[in-house]
């Protein structure tokens, strides 16, 4: 703690909804993605509590929430000298020395308005806990990392709470699994375990886990998903790992997500010109997760980061669904296959070879798989629970094999020679609705 005279005192506030997603803002004043929480100066003959209620309703135009909790200590951080107008209108201030507090969010969305009298943001949005210090500016990082690392219990308290008296959520949603209080430091060193054949890290967990504690994709990001076909090999079965073991089982993002990609590969494949379906194949961009390249293990708990790194009940699904996803493996990524079906990157690889495929009939067969993870999406949904099969289920399983490849799925699992799988069905056999299944 900075006690020097020129380190400006003040509040910041970490706003969460019931969710447990945090409210960060984008500042008007700096040019870029600058990210950041509420916060501001107290006023002479304020207290801290005075000058959270006043931040708020100034920076974000709310007084709906109640404080949970606040910073043992006041903390403190330099801004780069070319920034001091930042830390204070008049200049001068070396830093900010603030005392932080945890608050709940008790309005709606239509209740938070940035475009007041004096607006100090341009835009806002909820974000995981585990996204958040990489949106902010460098130098703020390692504070928010270490508020968020001090308000996590608060945090688990108040999203378990709320998950309690609310009305029943789908099985394994993220904040009803939030049992745990064994918090992990914020200062541990070292990886808990190998994360498996998989080599899952701690902080691709963290990153990972903000996409599935809701469920959704934004719109940014699903772009980018959608031009890079998902992600890179290991990282889509590292993806869909994660997924079912922190979700246990729940994984309708992620059939969702490649419901949307077997739809833009079905449009890829249309017509008779190789070279074009090739090109149209062809991913821009980089696997999302690799970009990151994150290290950070944010607010998950010891037992949370080993059981999502624990491929079990992705194996299990995997091998109970392996009838009906065998003969779709790729003969290129898995050596002793048989048949099969060629992957996304070496039906390019085989057509700049100059070989020739059989387009209207490999159309067909992702219109079939796309019809199966369309059922195994909607039976995620309530009224709808139940109707998916295990050929349903096996569909995520070639979708992402086709579109990142099946090597490292095969490095997981435990079976014989892919060639000794059930016989390669036809498209008809494949595409037999519920009424017609035995």
């Amino acid at each position: 703690m900075h006690n020097h005279p020129t380190y400006r005192p003040g509040v910041g506030i970490v706003l969460i909804n019931g969710a447990g997603k945090v409210l960060v803002a984008r500042r008007a004043d700096v040019k870029g993605e600058a990210w950041q929480m509420p916060q501001g100066g107290i006023n002479r003959g304020e207290s801290p509590q005075d000058a959270v209620l006043r931040e708020l309703r100034e920076e974000i135009g709310t007084d709906k929430f109640k404080i949970l909790a606040e910073s043992q200590s006041w903390r403190s951080y330099d801004v780069p000298g070319g920034l001091v107008r930042e830390a204070s209108p008049v200049g001068g201030w070396q830093g900010q020395r603030q005392k932080w507090f945890l608050a709940l969010f008790k309005g709606r969305d239509a209740d938070i308005n940035v475009a007041t009298d004096n607006p100090e943001f341009v835009a806002w949005r909820w974000v995981s806990p585990g996204e958040l210090p990489a949106l902010a500016v460098p130098f703020k990082r390692q504070l928010y990392q270490d508020v968020l690392g001090e308000f996590s219990g608060p945090i688990r308290k108040a999203v378990n709470s709320i998950s309690a008296s609310a009305a029943p959520r789908p099985p394994g949603t993220l904040s009803n699994l939030r049992s745990h209080q064994d918090v992990l430091p914020a200062d541990a060193e070292g990886e808990l375990g190998d994360g498996g054949p998989l080599a899952i890290t701690d902080g691709e967990v963290n990153f990972i886990e903000g996409f599935t504690h809701d469920g959704s994709i934004g719109a940014e990001c699903g772009l980018q998903l959608m031009r890079y076909w998902g992600y890179c090999e290991r990282h889509a079965w590292v993806s869909l790992a994660v997924e079912m073991s922190m979700l246990h089982g729940f994984c309708s993002r992620s059939a969702s997500l490649y419901v949307d990609i077997l739809q833009q590969a079905s449009t890829a494949l249309a017509g008779n010109n190789q070279r074009a379906v090739a090109k149209r194949l062809g991913e821009s961009g980089s696997c999302m997760i690799c970009n990151a390249n994150p290290t950070w293990r944010g607010l998950l708990s010891t037992a949370e980061l080993r059981e999502a790194k624990d491929p079990a009940r992705l194996r299990s699904f995997v091998e109970g669904s392996a009838p009906f996803w065998r003969s779709d493996c790729c003969p290129r990524c898995v050596s002793g296959v048989t048949g099969g079906h060629l992957c996304r990157r070496h039906m390019i690889e085989a057509i700049n070879e100059g070989m020739s495929l059989d387009l209207k009939h490999e159309r067909e067969y992702f219109l079939n798989v796309l019809a199966r993870l369309e059922n195994y999406a909607w039976s995620f949904s309530w009224g709808f629970r139940g109707i998916d099969g295990p050929e349903d289920r096996a569909a995520i399983i070639s979708a992402i094999g086709w579109c990142s490849g099946w090597s490292s799925l095969a490095a997981l699992l435990t079976f014989g020679p892919l060639s000794s799988a059930s016989p390669v069905r036809s498209v008809g056999e494949q595409g037999k609705s519920h009424d017609q299944r035995d």
